[in-house]
């Protein structure tokens, strides 16, 4: 099946905040709720928001998991910490076991509520437990603590600035400087990064003032002051006790095990099937682990020339997926000015 698609922005959710430890509240609740809107299009869901003595906390969600109870902020037993979640917990299922068998209560089924249960058992431990992709913010109300993290590859993108004893962060710069929270002067030592290497790197961001948190990194902001913290890093020792077909086997295990995590979900699930290794291996692991059949989406060009299209059916076919082509076309005198808003 073939449909002509325009471009347009992909849906996520999106989380955003001010902890004021000098004043409360820290936002208008009109000021935290046109910051949302900012970042609207990433969870168009519903906007949820919280104000609470020190905190401010925002979140545009697309529901996932547990899409009646999973709104968010989410507390524990006593509303004490609250956190708001981007992204995914692949191993909540077990975790969540675990944190009910050590006396925790649960009011959701969300993978989201683990996190919070998780902090108050483990503390800043907490995160090197979460396997998943994830930007997040935890509020620990008596220890007037804030606390943000990002998954160990960086999936989910993290931006922060420090205004006095204020800290805003959120998953788009343009939910800081839409509202003239920070001014957004172009930092030269990104422009610099971008034009060099075609990105920015961490912990700048495009905008003087905004930093972005690092992959694998954990925030923790309170009166004593700001901490950052890597959590996380990636073991490059070689393991040479392996036989040629014994790593074969290991990395499809390790394959098949990575893909049906990611297949836990309360909606229907779909696979962005490009033709390529990647998205055909993935596509080949779910096929073997789903009871039903897959729904696979590719995306075309007018230019035959830059198409793959002939490679993703042939995989479509291969695995008797359900699936859909879509033929992209832009007209960039009309586009641009989204583009550019989608890019920051």
């Amino acid at each position: 099946v073939k449909q002509q698609a325009n471009l347009s922005a992909v849906n996520m959710c999106g989380v955003c905040g001010i902890v004021d430890l000098s004043n409360s509240p820290p936002i208008m609740a009109e000021d935290l709720h046109n910051m949302c809107k900012q970042i609207e299009h990433r969870g168009p869901d519903g906007i949820r928001t919280m104000i609470r003595n020190a905190v401010a906390f925002g979140h545009t969600r697309l529901a996932v998991i547990d899409t009646e109870t999973g709104w968010q902020p989410i507390a524990n037993e006593d509303a004490s910490i609250f956190v708001i979640l981007n992204g995914e917990i692949y191993n909540f299922q077990g975790l969540r076991k675990s944190l009910i068998g050590l006396g925790h209560r649960f009011s959701t089924s969300s993978d989201t509520e683990v996190i919070v249960h998780l902090y108050e058992e483990e503390g800043m431990e907490f995160v090197k437990r979460l396997n998943g992709m994830f930007a997040l913010a935890i509020w620990d109300e008596p220890n007037r603590r804030l606390v943000l993290a990002r998954d160990r590859i960086g999936e989910k993108p993290l931006f922060y600035s420090i205004q006095g004893e204020k800290l805003l962060f959120a998953s788009e710069t343009k939910a800081l400087t839409g509202k003239g929270f920070v001014s957004p002067q172009i930092d030269p030592i990104a422009l610099t990064s971008y034009l060099t290497y075609g990105y920015v790197a961490e912990p700048h961001s495009i905008f003087s003032g905004i930093s972005k948190l690092p992959a694998a990194h954990i925030l923790i902001y309170d009166d004593s002051g700001l901490q950052i913290n890597r959590y996380w890093e990636l073991n490059k020792t070689p393991d040479i006790s392996m036989s040629p077909n014994e790593a074969v086997n290991e990395t499809r295990r390790l394959t098949d095990n990575a893909v049906s995590s990611r297949l836990i979900s309360d909606v229907p699930l779909g696979f962005f099937l490009s033709g390529g290794l990647d998205s055909s291996i993935v596509v080949a692991s779910a096929a073997q682990t789903s009871s039903s059949k897959l729904k696979t989406f590719s995306i075309g060009f007018e230019e035959e020339s830059y198409s793959e299209l002939i490679y993703a059916r042939t995989i479509a076919e291969q695995f008797d997926t359900d699936h859909e082509e879509f033929i992209l076309t832009a007209d960039l005198t009309s586009d641009m000015e989204s583009i550019v808003r989608f890019a920051d």
